[in-house]
Protein backbone atom coordinates (compact mmCIF):
# COMPACT_ATOMS: atom_id res chain seq x y z
CA UNK A 1 0.00 0.00 0.00
CA UNK A 2 1.25 3.52 -0.75
CA UNK A 3 2.53 5.64 2.11
CA UNK A 4 -0.16 8.32 2.47
CA UNK A 5 1.93 10.32 4.93
CA UNK A 6 4.23 11.46 2.11
CA UNK A 7 1.40 12.93 0.03
CA UNK A 8 1.25 16.75 -0.14
CA UNK A 9 -2.19 18.32 0.01
CA UNK A 10 -2.49 21.12 -2.53
CA UNK A 11 -4.74 24.12 -1.78
CA UNK A 12 -8.02 24.07 -3.63
CA UNK A 13 -10.00 26.84 -5.21
CA UNK A 14 -8.85 30.03 -6.93
CA UNK A 15 -5.62 31.72 -6.04
CA UNK A 16 -5.91 35.06 -4.27
CA UNK A 17 -6.48 37.75 -6.88
CA UNK A 18 -7.87 35.43 -9.54
CA UNK A 19 -11.02 36.73 -11.17
CA UNK A 20 -10.41 40.39 -10.30
CA UNK A 21 -10.65 42.97 -13.02
CA UNK A 22 -7.39 44.65 -12.05
CA UNK A 23 -4.02 42.98 -11.76
CA UNK A 24 -1.83 43.41 -8.69
CA UNK A 25 0.31 45.96 -10.54
CA UNK A 26 -2.75 47.87 -11.72
CA UNK A 27 -4.16 48.01 -8.20
CA UNK A 28 -0.84 49.37 -6.94
CA UNK A 29 -0.85 52.00 -9.68
CA UNK A 30 -4.35 53.21 -8.81
CA UNK A 31 -3.65 53.24 -5.07
CA UNK A 32 -0.50 55.27 -5.64
CA UNK A 33 -2.35 57.85 -7.74
CA UNK A 34 -5.11 58.22 -5.14
CA UNK A 35 -2.58 58.73 -2.36
CA UNK A 36 -0.26 61.09 -4.26
CA UNK A 37 -2.68 63.16 -6.33
CA UNK A 38 -6.02 64.91 -6.05
CA UNK A 39 -8.64 64.44 -8.80
CA UNK A 40 -8.19 67.96 -10.19
CA UNK A 41 -4.43 67.38 -10.55
CA UNK A 42 -5.29 64.52 -12.90
CA UNK A 43 -7.81 66.71 -14.77
CA UNK A 44 -10.81 64.88 -13.34
CA UNK A 45 -13.96 66.83 -12.56
CA UNK A 46 -14.10 65.91 -8.88
CA UNK A 47 -13.02 67.72 -5.71
CA UNK A 48 -12.20 64.53 -3.79
CA UNK A 49 -11.73 60.84 -4.33
CA UNK A 50 -15.13 59.16 -4.32
CA UNK A 51 -16.25 56.00 -6.13
CA UNK A 52 -17.23 57.84 -9.31
CA UNK A 53 -13.88 59.66 -9.40
CA UNK A 54 -11.95 56.41 -8.92
CA UNK A 55 -14.05 54.70 -11.59
CA UNK A 56 -13.14 57.51 -14.00
CA UNK A 57 -9.49 57.28 -12.95
CA UNK A 58 -9.39 53.57 -13.77
CA UNK A 59 -11.07 54.20 -17.10
CA UNK A 60 -8.57 56.94 -18.03
CA UNK A 61 -5.46 55.16 -16.77
CA UNK A 62 -6.20 51.54 -17.62
CA UNK A 63 -8.98 51.66 -20.18
CA UNK A 64 -11.11 49.42 -17.97
CA UNK A 65 -14.67 49.91 -16.75
CA UNK A 66 -15.19 48.87 -13.14
CA UNK A 67 -18.69 49.13 -11.56
CA UNK A 68 -19.10 51.34 -8.51
CA UNK A 69 -19.94 48.31 -6.36
CA UNK A 70 -16.64 46.72 -7.33
CA UNK A 71 -14.86 50.01 -6.63
CA UNK A 72 -16.25 49.79 -3.09
CA UNK A 73 -14.83 46.27 -2.72
CA UNK A 74 -11.39 47.43 -3.89
CA UNK A 75 -11.47 50.36 -1.45
CA UNK A 76 -12.37 48.06 1.42
CA UNK A 77 -9.60 45.65 0.44
CA UNK A 78 -7.08 48.54 0.29
CA UNK A 79 -8.21 49.71 3.74
CA UNK A 80 -9.41 53.04 2.37
CA UNK A 81 -12.18 54.77 4.34
CA UNK A 82 -14.38 57.80 3.55
CA UNK A 83 -13.17 60.77 5.58
CA UNK A 84 -14.18 64.40 5.90
CA UNK A 85 -11.24 66.62 4.95
CA UNK A 86 -9.70 69.36 7.02
CA UNK A 87 -9.31 72.83 5.58
CA UNK A 88 -6.09 74.73 5.34
CA UNK A 89 -5.79 78.27 4.09
CA UNK A 90 -3.32 78.89 1.30
CA UNK A 91 -1.81 81.76 3.26
CA UNK A 92 -1.12 79.89 6.49
CA UNK A 93 2.52 79.52 7.51
CA UNK A 94 2.96 77.16 10.51
CA UNK A 95 6.68 77.95 10.99
CA UNK A 96 5.98 81.68 11.27
CA UNK A 97 3.10 81.02 13.67
CA UNK A 98 5.36 79.02 15.98
CA UNK A 99 8.09 81.67 15.83
CA UNK A 100 5.56 84.41 16.68
CA UNK A 101 4.20 82.45 19.65
CA UNK A 102 7.66 81.67 21.01
CA UNK A 103 9.33 85.04 20.45
CA UNK A 104 6.92 87.92 19.89
CA UNK A 105 3.90 87.08 22.02
CA UNK A 106 5.91 86.80 25.28
CA UNK A 107 7.09 90.37 24.70
CA UNK A 108 3.51 91.56 24.16
CA UNK A 109 2.38 89.81 27.34
CA UNK A 110 5.22 91.39 29.32
CA UNK A 111 4.36 94.86 28.03
CA UNK A 112 0.67 94.36 28.83
CA UNK A 113 1.53 93.42 32.39
CA UNK A 114 3.88 96.38 32.81
CA UNK A 115 1.38 98.86 31.34
CA UNK A 116 -1.67 97.22 32.97
CA UNK A 117 -3.22 96.71 29.53
CA UNK A 118 -5.69 93.97 28.63
CA UNK A 119 -4.88 91.55 25.80
CA UNK A 120 -7.65 90.93 23.27
CA UNK A 121 -7.56 88.36 20.46
CA UNK A 122 -9.55 89.44 17.40
CA UNK A 123 -10.61 87.75 14.20
CA UNK A 124 -13.14 87.93 11.40
CA UNK A 125 -15.18 85.13 9.90
CA UNK A 126 -17.89 84.67 7.29
CA UNK A 127 -21.06 82.60 7.45
CA UNK A 128 -22.33 80.88 4.33
CA UNK A 129 -24.46 77.87 3.50
CA UNK A 130 -22.62 76.36 0.51
CA UNK A 131 -19.63 74.87 2.30
CA UNK A 132 -20.41 71.16 1.80
CA UNK A 133 -17.18 69.21 1.36
CA UNK A 134 -18.55 65.71 1.89
CA UNK A 135 -16.16 62.78 2.19
CA UNK A 136 -13.45 61.23 0.04
CA UNK A 137 -11.53 57.94 0.13
CA UNK A 138 -7.95 57.60 1.35
CA UNK A 139 -6.07 54.99 3.42
CA UNK A 140 -7.36 54.66 6.98
CA UNK A 141 -5.74 57.24 9.22
CA UNK A 142 -4.85 59.66 6.39
CA UNK A 143 -7.26 62.59 6.58
CA UNK A 144 -7.77 64.30 3.20
CA UNK A 145 -6.81 67.97 2.89
CA UNK A 146 -8.90 70.48 0.95
CA UNK A 147 -7.18 73.77 0.17
CA UNK A 148 -9.63 76.66 0.14
CA UNK A 149 -9.51 80.37 -0.43
CA UNK A 150 -9.74 82.19 2.90
CA UNK A 151 -11.82 85.07 1.50
CA UNK A 152 -15.54 84.80 2.16
CA UNK A 153 -18.67 86.69 1.24
CA UNK A 154 -22.04 87.03 2.88
CA UNK A 155 -22.89 87.58 6.53
CA UNK A 156 -19.71 88.31 8.46
CA UNK A 157 -18.63 88.65 12.07
CA UNK A 158 -15.69 90.38 13.70
CA UNK A 159 -15.11 89.44 17.32
CA UNK A 160 -12.56 89.53 20.07
CA UNK A 161 -11.95 87.50 23.21
CA UNK A 162 -9.72 88.32 26.15
CA UNK A 163 -7.47 85.88 27.98
CA UNK A 164 -10.18 85.76 30.68
CA UNK A 165 -12.89 84.80 28.21
CA UNK A 166 -14.75 88.09 27.74
CA UNK A 167 -16.20 88.26 24.23
CA UNK A 168 -17.52 91.10 22.07
CA UNK A 169 -18.55 90.99 18.43
CA UNK A 170 -20.00 92.94 15.53
CA UNK A 171 -22.14 91.43 12.73
CA UNK A 172 -22.12 93.01 9.28
CA UNK A 173 -22.84 92.21 5.63
CA UNK A 174 -20.23 91.93 2.92
CA UNK A 175 -16.46 92.03 3.23
CA UNK A 176 -14.48 93.73 5.97
CA UNK A 177 -13.40 97.28 5.18
CA UNK A 178 -11.23 99.82 6.97
CA UNK A 179 -14.22 101.86 8.21
CA UNK A 180 -15.85 98.77 9.72
CA UNK A 181 -12.63 97.84 11.49
CA UNK A 182 -12.23 101.35 12.90
CA UNK A 183 -15.82 101.26 14.15
CA UNK A 184 -15.02 98.02 15.95
CA UNK A 185 -11.96 99.66 17.54
CA UNK A 186 -14.21 102.47 18.79
CA UNK A 187 -16.60 99.97 20.35
CA UNK A 188 -13.76 98.19 22.14
CA UNK A 189 -12.28 101.34 23.63
CA UNK A 190 -15.56 103.07 24.51
CA UNK A 191 -16.20 101.13 27.71
CA UNK A 192 -12.66 99.89 28.39
CA UNK A 193 -11.28 100.87 31.79
CA UNK A 194 -7.70 100.37 30.62
CA UNK A 195 -5.61 100.21 27.47
CA UNK A 196 -6.44 97.52 24.93
CA UNK A 197 -3.74 95.37 23.32
CA UNK A 198 -5.55 93.85 20.31
CA UNK A 199 -3.93 90.93 18.45
CA UNK A 200 -5.06 90.45 14.85
CA UNK A 201 -3.82 88.40 11.94
CA UNK A 202 -1.97 89.89 8.98
CA UNK A 203 -4.98 90.29 6.69
CA UNK A 204 -4.58 93.11 4.17
CA UNK A 205 -7.14 95.59 5.54
CA UNK A 206 -5.33 95.52 8.91
CA UNK A 207 -2.54 97.37 7.06
CA UNK A 208 -4.84 99.99 5.53
CA UNK A 209 -3.50 103.54 5.75
CA UNK A 210 -6.78 104.79 7.25
CA UNK A 211 -6.54 102.16 10.00
CA UNK A 212 -2.92 103.02 10.76
CA UNK A 213 -3.72 106.74 10.96
CA UNK A 214 -6.64 106.17 13.35
CA UNK A 215 -4.55 103.94 15.61
CA UNK A 216 -1.76 106.52 15.67
CA UNK A 217 -4.23 109.09 17.01
CA UNK A 218 -5.56 106.73 19.68
CA UNK A 219 -2.43 104.96 20.87
CA UNK A 220 -3.23 105.78 24.50
CA UNK A 221 -6.45 103.71 24.26
CA UNK A 222 -5.56 100.86 21.90
CA UNK A 223 -2.55 99.24 20.29
CA UNK A 224 -2.77 96.58 17.59
CA UNK A 225 -0.30 93.73 17.12
CA UNK A 226 -0.29 91.62 13.95
CA UNK A 227 0.38 87.93 14.39
CA UNK A 228 1.94 85.53 11.90
CA UNK A 229 -1.20 83.45 11.31
CA UNK A 230 -1.42 84.71 7.72
CA UNK A 231 1.11 86.15 5.36
CA UNK A 232 0.90 89.97 5.12
CA UNK A 233 -1.43 91.23 2.41
CA UNK A 234 -1.01 94.32 0.30
CA UNK A 235 -1.79 97.66 1.86
CA UNK A 236 -5.16 99.06 0.95
CA UNK A 237 -6.93 102.36 1.57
Amino acid sequence: MPNLCNCQVKPRGRKQGDGRQLTVDQEAQIRRLICDKTPDQLKLGFAQWNRQAIMQLIRDQLGATVPTRTIGEYLKRWDFTPQKPIKKAYEQCPAEVRKWLDEEYPQIAARAKAEQAEIHWGDETGLRSNDARGRGYLPKGQTPLVRVNNKREGLSIISRATNRGKVRWKVFEGAMQADLLIDFFKRLTKDADRKVFLILDNWKFHHARKVKDWLANHEAQIEVFLSAELQPGTESG
